[in-house]
């Protein structure tokens, strides 16, 4: 598991303007056959109620979002690309581009998670954060 370097944390934070209430959740992001997916650790409720994809060089236009019905909508994986029962997609889907880092962020209440990932590759596909 890649667990989530505090310089991430403060990067996401920065972006979502959140860094002094929010506590850090793990995020693990691999590929299998092309297909990239998130995983997290699962609670009871309050579950995971956000996950947003960017390309990490444009946070001003997500990817892909998706937001939980309600708050007994508890996963612990998503795939890219389809949302889990109980949750709904905002916007359109764009593709993901392979070589390329994109961001993605999790937040349910009190916590977020947030992971650097370059597609195109199997396995473990988490990158530490950019240098500034």
């Amino acid at each position: 598991m890649i667990a989530l370097a505090p310089r991430s944390l403060a990067a996401a934070a920065l972006l979502i303007g959140t860094a002094a209430c929010k506590q850090e959740m793990p995020v693990t992001v691999t590929s299998a056959r092309g297909q990239v997916t998130f995983a997290f650790p699962q609670t009871e409720p309050p579950c995971v109620d956000r996950l947003t994809v960017y390309r990490a060089d444009d946070r001003r236009n997500p990817l892909w979002v998706i937001d939980a019905e309600s708050p007994k909508a508890c996963v612990a994986t998503i795939r890219y690309g389809s949302p889990p029962v109980g949750f709904t997609q905002r916007g359109g889907l764009n593709l993901l581009t392979d070589g390329k880092l994109h961001l993605v962020l999790v937040q349910r209440p009190g916590e977020i998670g947030a992971q650097y990932f370059e597609p195109g590759r199997e396995g473990l596909i988490g990158r530490e954060v950019p240098a500034s």
